[in-house]
């Protein structure tokens, strides 16, 4: 009972941590920044758990989540630049074991650890203690449960996309103790796999104590919890859970929360957001002095990915802006989704002591796909040295704009004309100078470079009507020049003759 409890209210500080091909995407929701001071205050009004060996109604009050600071920890071997976040509350409510039952009344402390490149979860301590009254006397209880994620639990795939899914894995190693005075002294530890699917189905508005946000719902088997980027953290989650010996339901919803001004204000631009792995991505931004307003002179700016451990250090100019042009790397990660190949938190932090500031925003990579062969509309017969037009259009399912190489079949060729939007027609003239049977040949090239197949064309291009003419009197010449009579019949008929000499 407590392993389930506690698990809940470990990941409860983590937006995601409660929720489990895009159709069209609206707006995006980034990965907050969180920084130190930052608090959330919830109240998970009710709470129920019901099983074999015991059962707890109750509420948790004041559940309050602070950022203590931005640090660095080692887990199973990897070091992660981490949110360390303080956890406390109060715990009421009913609660029975095997034969003993009675009110609980507790305090709740401990400490999370979140990704700040994502807010992935990487581990939780909880502790509770206080006093359970059986039978008109209180005894003192002590209950604390420890859960490790590997690898780190990311349930977020941010940008958030209406429409858009992803899946999780994750395995969460757990171990505690529970002990009531003179009566329980028991330990618990075990093991399970987390493998669902996420879904972002919407946007919508959602009212809480703290007041109404827009938020992203999002939806986990189980469970679901509405996200605010207004808030940096989610407004309300519920989980409800059974199988045939457990019932758990809980519901949270945030009564308060309050940000951190930081000593430095970043912006950070990515250009583009989404990018092929090996395209140039431009990373800019500015940074102020946050109590003044002024621009910090030729501080030091750092850039890091933490999912691919690149990193790249400049610095501002003296009005404060920063830019570096980076080559976009492979990323992948644990939310894998048919819209991309993977994502990652750019992280810049300006190093200007005793100043300091933080922000992150997601860099995507995309699956670049080439587009289709484009079509070919035109004249398939006509007469040489007469102009043509023909329409060529392609389409690229990424929506990149692309070029057109065109090969006319007579040694003249058009290289890479555009870009142009996908799927609009573009129209070329072109005009064969001599007969022949000629094969168009044209393939379209997108942003990203990748080349679709070659469409062809066959036309053909008979003699125009001047060079019929010279056929047929470089014929007649040659009768004439084998047969004499004729010479004669023509120079006989002056009529004749003008015509044939035109």
């Amino acid at each position: 009972m407590f392993g389930i409890l506690f698990a809940f209210i470990g990941v409860s500080v983590a937006p995601a941590s409660l929720i489990p091909k895009s159709a069209e995407k609206t707006s995006n929701g980034d990965v907050p920044t969180w920084y130190e001071g930052d608090e959330w205050t919830y109240t998970a009004d009710p709470v129920f758990y019901s099983g074999e060996n015991g059962s707890f109604s109750g509420k948790i009050e004041n559940l309050k989540n602070k950022v203590l600071n931005i640090t660095s920890i080692v887990h199973d071997g990897v070091q992660y630049k981490v949110y360390e976040v303080e956890i406390t509350g109060g715990i009421s409510g009913d609660f029975s074991y095997n034969e003993l039952s009675g009110d609980l009344d507790g305090e709740i402390t401990g400490t999370t650890f979140m990704r700040v490149s994502d807010l992935a979860q990487i581990k939780a301590e909880i502790l509770t203690e206080g006093a359970i009254e059986i039978f008109f006397v209180d005894l003192d209880y002590e209950a604390n449960f420890d859960t490790n994620f590997f690898p780190p639990l990311e349930l977020y795939d941010f940008p958030l996309n209406v429409g858009e899914q992803w899946g999780i894995s994750c395995e969460s190693i757990s171990s505690g103790t529970f002990s009531l005075e003179g009566l329980i002294n028991e330990s618990f530890s075990g093991s399970q796999w987390i493998i669902e699917t996420m879904h972002c189905d919407k946007k919508e508005n959602v009212s809480v104590p703290a007041g109404v946000f827009e938020c992203y719902k999002l939806n986990r088997t189980d469970n679901v919890v509405w996200h605010s980027p207004d808030v940096g953290n989610s407004v309300k989650s519920i989980v409800d859970m059974s199988d045939e010996n457990t019932t758990f339901y809980a519901t949270l919803s945030l009564e308060s929360f309050s940000r951190s001004i930081q000593p430095v204000t970043i912006t950070l631009y990515i250009d583009p957001s989404e990018a092929v792995s090996g395209e140039m991505v431009n990373i800019s931004g500015r940074a102020i002095e946050s109590g003044t307003g002024n621009p910090l002179q030729n501080a030091d700016i750092l850039i890091e990915i933490p999912s691919t451990g690149d990193s790249w250090a400049t610095t501002m100019d003296s009005d404060g802006y920063y830019s570096e042009a980076i080559v976009a790397p492979e990323i992948t990660d644990d939310t894998p989704s048919v819209d991309e190949i993977g994502s990652g938190g750019v992280i810049v932090q300006c190093l200007s002591p005793p100043l300091h500031g933080i922000r992150v925003k997601t860099l995507v990579i995309i699956e670049n796909t080439s587009p289709d062969t484009p079509t070919i509309d035109g004249s398939t017969s006509g007469k040489a040295g007469t102009e043509y037009e023909y329409t060529f259009n392609a389409v690229d399912l990424d929506g990149d704009d692309v070029c057109y190489y065109i090969n006319w079949g007579d040694g003249n060729t058009e290289e890479w004309i555009g870009p142009y939007t996908s799927g609009t027609d573009v129209k070329v003239k072109h005009i064969w100078s001599t007969k022949g049977v000629y094969t168009i040949e044209a393939k379209a090239k997108d942003t990203y470079g990748e080349e679709s197949g070659w469409a062809t064309l066959e036309v053909t291009m008979p003699m125009n009507q001047q060079s019929t003419y010279m056929l047929f009197f470089q014929l007649l010449e040659k009768i004439l020049q084998r047969f004499p009579l004729f010479d004669w019949i023509i120079s006989s008929f002056p009529a004749l003759n003008r015509i044939l000499t035109f």
